[in-house]
């Protein structure tokens, strides 16, 4: 049995409309999709998102199915408790109840809106970007409605919704992104250059490189996942294997070693791309970025690096939101940043060190932490980590285990941060 969730919706009844159905096989969503129809009334959309959701259900080979609609009109309408007046409704009844001859049992149930809430979310999206929304994803390219083509402009999304605003910006870097006949991306495999890289492949093709460092400062589970992201997302990869350590300033611990360890990447980079005739070099960073201590923005614009997100007003949430939208996997990844970060300020850093905290950040993860830091002072290693899982790391008694782990790399001593996990907890 599989449960078919349906929604229809008019903003002016009739005025600008959107469909939108969700499949469930138990608690798991099959299908889902949410479309614009152009100038409809609320009932029409209502009967469209019914039928299209029984044509998904048709194509998917299901023979049981449980229908549930906000719409008391058209649940007993369907029942055949209320008679069907309305001529244009008719047409749509009517194949529905020819379509629903095709299944083994069907029945159809008024639900109030607060049960329904997939199928509305999925609705509102589709008339808030006048876009298809399926599985996950928005559909590239804006969908015909009936008073005809939508053309591509600034005009084809809502300003003063969430999605609307989002879309808007999304045009807006792509206009961006035009600008450049070709360019390298600094790529980390993160969430922001993980969508920076397949905006740049959309709108530049094959005019993108993406380059990704490799060195004692970057976690080995980042640079792999780099390398398969970059590998699926079909584009041009460059390595730079770079040993940040040379650079005196970052090797002691100096308050500006990110401005040196950036200066340092970004010339190569600058000078790789002007060798392969690329006219830019784009950083993933956004807004949020200018609201902690990031000496390493300065280094960015010493080289006249460009950062699209910052350039167009993205925070951290709508580049989490729109990679969301598009179905990337790294939409809730979780933040990242070079080992060095880990350090105090003032204290030398050696390779060996930088291997002890990527091995014990691992170790903690295997045991399903997430935004887990090994901050090390001295002799010291301060774990942080979510505040949500403080309670359940002491109460099962993994800290022992941890802290038998951690010495065994050779951390003197172990200390969690009761604070939980916090972003440049070091800059504070």
């Amino acid at each position: 049995m599989m449960r078919l969730y349906s929604d229809g919706g008019s903003r002016g009844n009739p005025g600008e409309a959107a469909i939108g159905f969700v499949i469930y096989d138990g608690d798991k969503i099959v299908y889902e999709k949410a479309r614009p129809i152009g100038i409809a009334t609320n009932n029409i959309a209502e009967y469209t998102a019914l039928l299209e959701g029984v044509e998904a259900l048709i194509r998917l080979g299901v023979q049981d199915v449980e229908a549930f609609l906000d719409s008391e009109l058209v649940v007993k309408q369907i029942k055949g408790e209320y008679k069907v007046k309305n001529q244009e409704l008719k047409v749509i009844f009517d194949r529905i109840k020819d379509k629903i001859n095709n299944f083994k049992s069907f029945s159809i149930n008024h639900v109030k809106r607060a049960y329904n809430k997939e199928a509305d979310r999925i609705l509102n999206i589709a008339l808030d970007t006048m876009t298809t929304f399926e599985n996950g994803s928005l559909i590239k390219g804006l969908s015909s409605v009936s008073k005809g083509p939508v053309e591509e402009s600034n005009n084809a999304f809502r300003l003063d919704t969430i999605y609307g605003a989002l879309i808007k910006k999304v045009e807006d870097i792509k206009n961006y992104i035009k600008k450049d006949k070709k360019v390298v991306v600094a790529f980390s495999g993160g969430v922001d250059s993980s969508l920076l890289i397949n905006l740049c492949k959309e709108v530049l093709k094959d005019e993108v490189v993406a380059v990704t460092v490799k060195g004692p400062h970057i976690p080995e589970s980042e640079f792999n996942e780099a390398v398969k992201l970059a590998n699926a997302i079909g584009i041009k990869h460059e390595i730079v294997e770079e040993d940040i350590l040379s650079i005196k300033e970052v090797r002691e611990g100096d308050l500006r070693r990110c401005y040196y360890c950036k200066s340092f990447v970004f010339k190569y980079i600058d000078d790789y791309a002007k060798k392969i005739g690329a006219s830019a070099v784009y950083d993933g960073s956004n807004i949020d970025d200018l609201s902690d201590y990031r000496p390493g923005m300065q280094a960015l614009e010493e080289l006249h690096v460009k950062s699209p997100f910052l350039e167009t007003n993205w925070t951290k949430s709508d580049i989490r939101e729109y990679s969301k939208l598009l179905g990337l996997k790294t939409h809730d990844k979780e933040a990242a940043a070079c080992l060095i970060s880990r350090v105090s300020y003032g204290q030398t850093i050696t390779k060996e060190m930088l291997t002890r905290i990527d091995k014990a950040e691992a170790y903690l993860k295997s045991k399903g932490l997430r935004n887990v830091r090994v901050r090390v002072h001295d002799d010291l290693a301060r774990i942080e980590m979510n505040s949500d899982d403080l309670k359940p790391f002491i109460n099962l008694d993994l800290f022992k285990e941890a802290n038998e782990y951690l010495k065994n790399l050779g951390f003197k001593y172990v200390s969690l941060d009761l604070g939980g996990y916090k972003t440049g907890n070091m800059n504070k």
